[in-house]
Parts: C-alpha cells; structure tokens; sequence
C-alpha cells in the first residue's frame, strides 16, 4: 500500500474533482484474512441494520437487509483497517474542500446471500452532518457471479458499478445516490461516514 499521506491526499484530489475514488490493493490477502476474521468472531453481536434517522429509524427488509456491528474507535478492527489512514484523510478532505468534518461513525456491515440495499443517499434529509462515506473491503475470493456490487449513480454520467473485491476501498460524496445488488455469497465491508457533528435542539 501506498504510503498513508500520499493515499490520502490523492483521494481527496480525485473525490474533489469527480465526487468519489476508487482505489484498490489497499490491503494485502494476508491483511484481508485477518480483518475478515475479527469480522466473523463478532457476528454474534451483528443487529438488524436500519433505514431513516433519529426519531424515524426503523428496519424494513423491502429495503434493505444487512446486518451490522458499530465500531469504536479502540477496537482492533477497526484500528488496523480504516484507522491507519483515517487521520490524514479527515485533514486533506477539510483543507481541500473545506467541509468541516470532526466527527466519524464506523460500522461492520454484512450481506447474507439475498440481501440487498435500494437505492439511497447516506446523507439524510433532515440532516446534512454525514459529508463522506468511506467503505473498506474485506472479501479476499470475491469473483463474478458473487453479486453485491455497489452501483454509485452519478450525476450525468451512467452509474458505476463497483465489485465489492477484497481490499478495494471506495470514498463518495455521502448526498450520492447509491445501491447494493443482491449478494449471492456472504459479503463483508467496514463502511462509514465523515461527518460534522450534529446540533442537538
């Protein structure tokens, strides 16, 4: 992997230019498989994902049917993933474009074989806290015909349709329009958001 800085300060360029980046060969197979692992040892703990924000969250498997674990920040997966490089992505994003982010949310997401995600925007209408999603990843003998590719509709363009391949990781613009086709194996990703932090009224 490239170094951390370099990394970050090319995302930030390309995420400035064209509202996302795609990079790959972030994590090597061997860091992949032990991500993966710490992954598997907390499903017993993984809920329901939900859609909708604050007092209108709720669950509907219309729309989508993941499972999730939320990650704090001293855990072990999410340190030796997303926490090696976050740093100076959160300071390029705010010198580059400016978007205030001092705050994050970090979940483990995984997709059973049918589950699926609708499309959606991660930044709420009610709130416009989330700046950035970043999703890592972790799917080491992802190949054709597994599904769960993340399709990113962009604005007058024809939407990009993401494989979900081990050590890929994939930073938008949050107010992006996106989706997950059906899975067809189980299907593993660190998925969050940069975000400002929110006003409590």
């Amino acid at each position: 992997m490239e170094d951390s800085e370099l990394l970050a300060n090319r995302i930030v360029q390309e995420v400035y230019e064209k509202g996302f980046s795609l990079t790959d060969g972030i994590l090597d197979t061997a860091s992949q498989h032990t991500l993966l692992k710490m992954m598997e040892d907390l499903i017993p703990h993984f809920k329901q994902a939900s859609i909708g924000h604050q007092q209108d969250k709720q669950t509907n498997a219309e729309i989508r049917k993941d499972k999730i674990y939320w990650l704090s920040e001293d855990e072990n997966l999410y340190r030796q993933s997303i926490g090696l490089f976050l740093p100076h992505l959160i300071t390029g994003l705010n010198r580059r474009c400016f978007l205030g982010i001092n705050a994050q949310e970090f979940m483990a997401a995984v997709y059973s074989p049918g589950d699926f995600y609708k499309k959606h925007r991660d930044a709420f209408r009610d709130s416009d806290a989330r700046k950035i999603t970043v999703i890592l990843y972790l799917n080491p003998n992802w190949k054709t015909g597994d599904g769960g590719e993340l399709v990113l509709h962009l604005p007058d363009k024809a939407p990009l349709i993401i494989t979900p391949l081990g050590g890929r990781l994939l930073v938008f613009e949050s107010i992006l329009e996106h989706e997950v086709l059906a899975s067809h194996t189980n299907r593993y990703s660190i998925t969050g958001w940069l975000k400002q932090t929110e006003l409590v009224v």
